[in-house]
C-alpha cells in the first residue's frame, strides 16, 4: 500500500510539473504571436504596461491523468511492494547469507 501511494504521488507531481511547463509554453507562444502582430505597438500602448500580459496569463488548470496514475498505483503496489518483498525476503536468502563477495555477487545477479 505504501509503495502504491508513493508511486502515485510521485507521478502526480510529475504530471503537475509537466502541465505547468506546457501552460507556460502556451502563454509564451501566445505572447509571441501578439508581439508579431502589426498592431502590437497600439496594443502595448493601450494596455498600459503589464495589464495585457496579466490578463492573458489566467489561472493554470491541472487535470490528473487517472489512467496513468492507476498504472503507477499498480506498479508500486504489485511490483515494488509485493514482488520485491518476496524476492528480498524469500528468494535471496536461499542464495546465501552474509556479505562475502561471492554471496553478494549471486544476489546482485538475481536481482
Amino acid at each position: 500500500l505504501t509503495c502504491s501511494i508513493k508511486g502515485c504521488s510521485a507521478d502526480m507531481v510529475a504530471q503537475f510539473i509537466a502541465s505547468k511547463r506546457e501552460h507556460r509554453e502556451e502563454e509564451d507562444r501566445r505572447m509571441q504571436e501578439l508581439e508579431d502582430h502589426p498592431f502590437h505597438t497600439m496594443v502595448k500602448k493601450a494596455s498600459r504596461g503589464g495589464e495585457l500580459s496579466s490578463e492573458l496569463e489566467g489561472r493554470h488548470k491541472f487535470n490528473i491523468d487517472w489512467s496513468r496514475s492507476l498504472v503507477f498505483i499498480l506498479y508500486g503496489g504489485l511490483y515494488q511492494g509485493m514482488a520485491q518483498e518476496f524476492i528480498y525476503n524469500r528468494v535471496l536468502p536461499i542464495l546465501g547469507t552474509g556479505t562475502d563477495m561471492k554471496t553478494v555477487a549471486r544476489k546482485v545477479a538475481v536481482d
